[in-house]
């Protein structure tokens, strides 16, 4: 780990940011390919980010009682 030093080893191909770890520079590479590999099991909207699905699905599931898939039709 490179934190006390300031060093940033690696490096994105596309837009140059430097990052301490390979795993950012991982996660950062989503930022220009579009994968989104994270998916809400209820909604199935999808996120690049596991943080992201994670706050994401205290709210999707937060507002609705957990067998709420069916639709209310009034």
């Amino acid at each position: 780990m490179f934190v006390s030093t300031g060093e940033r080893p690696f490096e994105c191909d596309m837009c140059d940011m430097k990052f301490v770890q390979k795993y950012h520079l991982d996660r950062h590479r989503r930022v220009h390919s579009g994968e989104k590999p994270f998916k809400c099991e209820r909604c199935k909207q999808a996120f690049s980010r596991t943080d992201r699905l994670l706050r994401h699905k205290r709210l999707c599931q937060g507002n609705r009682p957990p067998n709420a898939d069916t639709e209310l039709v009034v």
